[in-house]
């Protein structure tokens, strides 16, 4: 296995991707350090402590004498970028924050890490209300708050460090730190806890990846870093694309309830576009359907785990 895998960081390690992409790496690196600042809390990991290859740092991404302590204390030789404020709402709610960490943050660990090998998940909502077919050369417009402070991000690890960035489509699946504030997953949980969910814009578009493609692709970046041929790439697949109405009813077949239809509110991301991903396929990825990957099934069992009362999975 690469030389790569010696010591990977990842920076964001205890959210909703981070548990699931650090269980992958424990079966591959020699050893995975998590860095995060526990802001969704940490007890994703708990299972993971007594593994020798395992170790957990405490980390906030805004600090830049924090993050420089950091690298030089651990030398990782390869970083996976993952901490940020995610979601329209949230940024809206704190702009500040948003620069802060998405913007910021992501200066601050690829200057430090300018001469390791790192790899930045950043989304697709930088491209904003673009139309057409949208390839990595498309100049980006991001129009709301979260895009374009990620859009900041997304700059300083391609032009700063020794980085790569991966443009992803909504990340949705099962994970030890749930989310819920994602659209399926919200879906299914309204189905199953109220017996109706409200959808806005029907027809609009969505794409989506399984949250076990987002992290192989994470992985794949990093052990194939040294061959990649460009800094940016969009991750996804069009066999994922349906409408916010199809998803939800592909979700109540599973759940039974009621599906409300409105147009009083709108995505401040826009994303009515097709994304291009012709160049990670050339170089050798290709993202899995959700129906071979029984997404949403894993997602409607994984909701019925949840007690609505007492969930914190934000």
């Amino acid at each position: 296995m690469t030389r790569l895998l010696d010591k990977v960081a990842v920076i964001g390690g205890a959210g909703y991707i981070g548990t699931v992409l650090t269980r992958k790496l424990l079966g591959l690196a020699k050893k995975v350090v998590v860095a995060d600042n526990l802001s969704r809390h940490g007890d994703g990991l708990f299972e993971l402590i007594p593994y020798d290859q395992f170790k957990f740092c405490r980390l906030d991404i805004t600090d830049y004498g924090a993050v420089r302590k950091f690298f030089d204390d651990e030398n990782p030789t390869a970083v996976i970028l993952l901490s940020s404020l995610v979601g329209v709402p949230a940024c809206n709610a704190n702009p500040y924050l948003a620069d802060k960490v998405n913007d910021e943050g992501w200066a601050n660990v690829a200057d430090v890490s300018r001469y390791i090998p790192l790899v930045g998940a950043s989304t697709e909502s930088v491209y904003g209300p673009n139309t057409g077919k949208i390839s990595e050369k498309t100049i980006p417009h991001p129009n709301s708050i979260y895009a374009t402070s990620k859009y900041g991000g997304d700059y300083h690890v391609r032009n700063i460090g020794n980085g790569k960035v991966l443009r992803f489509v909504t990340c949705i699946g099962p994970s030890p730190a749930m989310r819920l504030n994602l659209l399926p997953h919200e879906i299914a949980f309204d189905l199953l806890t109220r017996r109706v969910a409200t959808i806005y814009e029907g027809n609009a578009p969505r794409n989506f990846i399984d949250i076990q493609d987002f992290c192989d692709v994470l992985i794949w970046a990093i052990v194939n870093f040294d061959n990649l041929s460009h800094d940016i790439y969009n991750v996804g697949t069009p066999n994922n694309v349906m409408t916010k109405k199809e998803l939800a009813e592909s979700i109540q077949k599973y759940t039974g309830g009621d599906l409300v239809f409105v147009e009083y509110n709108k995505d401040e991301d826009g994303r009515e576009y097709q994304l291009d991903f012709s160049r990670i396929e050339a170089e050798g990825f290709e993202v899995q359907s959700l129906e071979s990957r029984r997404t949403i099934e894993n997602i409607v069992e994984a909701i019925k785990l949840i007690r609505p009362e007492t969930h914190r999975y934000q």
